[in-house]
């Protein structure tokens, strides 16, 4: 298309569009409209190009109408006075913002240029070329494919169809984060619209750990997306590296961020970038200065998003949650009064259960005023309590009251054992409540149906949370129905785990003999002999590439790990119950291949009442894990375990794996080095003292904030 212009029409195209990256829309459209006004009489191509820019700039800042106001009021009253290539071009542009813009025709006009393509032979998304370039990625000659792909992007440019501009761009990017071109490839990503790539950017440059790439990015970031729909890939990559922002770019990030926030958007297709900047926002918050988060709490309270019910309010109070930590404490009890009708009178399913924690993190931080108010607010006689208040009772020191305890216990475990239901063909099943779909099977040769209804299972966290109140035989009604759907072939996995953590948190509720009944149920679970539902579909079903209908239930190897961890808790409550039973369970599970029984059996190691000496070493070798999570679990045993008695050789495994971890690419494993290191110095020996103190400073000027500052209490 660019071939039709003048000279002069490209270079104003090109200055216009950079100006609008780096200033943002209206002070470009003001520059437009002056120009146009200054040159009356310019080709009906040239203005057709500068009225596309227009409608191209409008889009990009996610103002779809206003973009197809442009296209039906100026361009497609000339588009027959344009050359074929040129209306071509047009059109396909259209359809592109026809879609955000949610016209009717938009997929019909799709369909047509589809068809108008494959009989023309005109296709702006191929080139034979490219798959020379691919190959020389595959062979390792990028010498070969760069020169290629920016031919590519060269001919989208002049071609002028965006779509085909953006592929070309993202192609740019990739071969750039091949060649640790991390910076360039961030700005080619944010031109391509490509929030995919942003994530892969993120991730490269978290394990570079070089503050030079992370500025650079950065700069690239905040200078050149102010458009939204650039916008949008660039708050994916702040939030992406919010832990390597260094601390002298925070206000300035906060400070675009908001400007982002500040549009106003109703198409539910353009307001993404403003829920990306948000999100961002939400990532950063908890590194704010004290000041700066009173400042933020302010803005968020004022805002529109939050005085009205809608779907962005739950990332704006998931935001303040993260300020807790950084207000000063004056500021709960205004806070209390501001979020507590979220949870009343201005209750959303929406941001329900956010709202809650955020309540239940203000009355960790303010243990007297706020908390008593909060507690009174939610609890105070005649209030109905649902489920998830019933969940976080103990959080606010109330209490709460069951008018017929017996009678929901009942219910609770009725419901647990309708989970799996078999009917005739006609029959229809009986609902649970907290039910978040049903699976259904046919047996024909039975002439029957199986229903498997996944729950939730809020009420029975409810009565677990509040377990002080149950009776003996409302525990055995519980067991009894826990006992009949786990064993149960046909139940879910979802369903069997949620049974499985309930176990674990009444673990000092059930009597000798109801213990040694759930170690029979769950001693072949924790061996690995799982047996998934054939209602369901089947882990490996779901793991497959091929698979268009993925429908993925509880890992086998999850539940697994977790009747490993609830036979420790069970053993911890009552300790010598299973003799050496569970000891023999737990090094087995640290040195079995897949990652996830060994970091669950490292989780278990914790709990253990009398751990067998022989243990500490499986802990010390897991604590150099292939696996990194598996690694934190490890280290997890020796930060919590406090009958361990570490000999010089112990001490001397440990440091060897503090050593590595600190120095590790990935930052959980630096953070958990750190926190070892500040609990352990002072029982470290002598020869270790100076060793593990050099390490803490290494530390302490870590990339990541997690890493540098690490919270009193690990």
């Amino acid at each position: 298309m660019l071939n039709h212009l003048r000279s002069d029409t490209r270079i104003f195209l090109v200055n216009i569009r950079s100006m609008a990256m780096q200033d943002g829309l209206e002070v470009v459209i003001k520059n437009i409209q002056k120009y146009l006004m200054e040159h009356v009489n310019i080709p009906v191509v040239d203005r057709a190009a500068i009225d596309l820019l227009q409608a191209e700039l409008y889009y990009l800042n996610a103002q779809s109408s206003d973009s197809i106001n442009i296209f039906e009021t100026e361009i497609m009253p000339v588009l027959k006075n344009l050359p074929d290539e040129v209306q071509i071009t047009i059109l396909h542009n259209k359809n592109t913002v026809s879609f955000g813009a949610l016209t009717s025709n938009a997929t019909l006009d799709f369909y047509y240029l589809y068809d108008y393509r494959k009989l023309s032979g005109f296709d702006p998304w191929y080139n034979s070329k490219l798959l020379t370039a691919y190959n020389a990625v595959e062979e390792g000659k990028h010498f070969d494919a760069l020169p290629i792909y920016w031919q590519h992007l060269l001919y989208t440019f002049n071609q002028g169809i965006w779509n085909a501009h953006s592929n070309a761009y993202a192609m740019i990017s990739k071969e750039f984060i091949t060649l640790n071109w991390l910076p360039k490839s961030a700005y080619y990503a944010i031109m391509s619209q490509n929030s995919k790539l942003a994530d892969i950017i993120c991730e490269r440059l978290i394990y570079s750990r070089d503050v030079n790439f992370i500025e650079q990015t950065l700069d690239i970031v905040l200078k050149k997306s102010q458009l939204l729909r650039h916008a949008s890939v660039a708050c994916k990559i702040i939030e992406g590296i919010q832990d390597e922002i260094p601390d002298a770019y925070l206000d300035i990030t906060i400070d675009y961020l908001l400007g982002i926030c500040s549009n106003k958007r109703q198409n539910p297709f353009e307001i993404n970038p403003i829920v990306n900047s948000w999100k961002a926002i939400k990532s950063l918050a908890h590194k704010l200065s004290s000041r700066k988060a009173s400042e933020l709490l302010d803005i968020i309270t004022t805002n529109e998003w939050f005085t009205s019910v809608n779907v962005i309010r739950r990332h704006l109070i998931e935001i303040i949650d993260n300020l807790i930590d950084v207000l000063p404490k004056y500021k709960f009890m205004k806070l209390s009064k501001i979020i507590i009708p979220f949870a009343k009178e201005k209750k959303s399913d929406i941001d329900y259960v956010q709202v809650v924690n955020l309540l239940c993190h203000i009355a960790y931080r303010d243990k007297n005023k706020a908390k008593k108010f909060l507690a009174k607010q939610l609890y105070s006689k005649g209030t109905k309590i649902d489920s998830y208040l019933g969940q976080v009772v103990n959080n606010f020191d109330a209490k709460i009251k069951y008018d017929d305890l017996e009678g929901t216990v009942k219910i609770v475990s009725q419901n647990i054992l309708l989970q799996v239901q078999r009917l005739k063909p006609e029959e229809k099943p009986q609902i649970v409540f907290d039910t978040y779909g049903n699976i259904e099977k046919v047996d024909k040769d039975k002439k029957e149906k199986i229903i498997v209804q996944m729950s939730a299972n809020s009420h029975l966290r409810t009565l677990t949370v509040n377990k002080h109140l149950l009776k003996p035989s409302h525990i055995n009604m519980l067991v009894n129905s826990f006992v009949r759907m786990i064993e149960n072939p046909y139940n879910s996995l979802s369903n069997k785990m949620i049974l499985v953590n309930a176990i674990i948190e009444l673990a000092n509720k059930f009597t000798k003999i109801q213990k040694q009944k759930i170690f029979k149920l769950l001693k072949p679970l924790a061996e690995g002999n799982i047996i998934e539902s054939s209602v369901a579909m089947s882990h490996q079903e779901a793991s497959n590439p091929l698979n268009p209908f993925k429908m993925s239930d509880t890992k086998p190897e999850v539940i697994s790990g977790g009747a490993l961890y609830a036979l420790s808790c069970l053993e911890n409550s009552h300790p010598g119950i299973y003799g050496n039973k569970v000891n023999k369970l737990i090094e087995k599970a640290v040195v079995d291949k897949n990652p996830i029984i060994r970091k669950h059996g490292y989780w278990a190691a914790t709990k253990i009442s009398k751990p067998k000496n022989r243990l500490l070493y499986s802990v010390l070798y897991g604590t150099r894990d292939s696996d990194y999570q598996a690694t934190i679990a490890a280290f997890d045993v020796i930060l919590n375990r406090k009958d361990f008695d570490l000999t010089l050789e112990n001490w001397h495994l440990l440091f060897i794996s503090l050593y590595e971890a600190a120095h590790s690419e990935h930052k959980e494993l630096r953070r958990i080095s750190a926190i070892i290191s500040n609990k352990l110095f002072k029982k470290a020996p002598l020869e270790y003292k100076g060793k593990i103190k050099e390490l803490t400073e290494k530390l302490k000027s870590d990339i990541c904030h997690s890493v540098r500052v690490l919270p009193k209490n690990p």
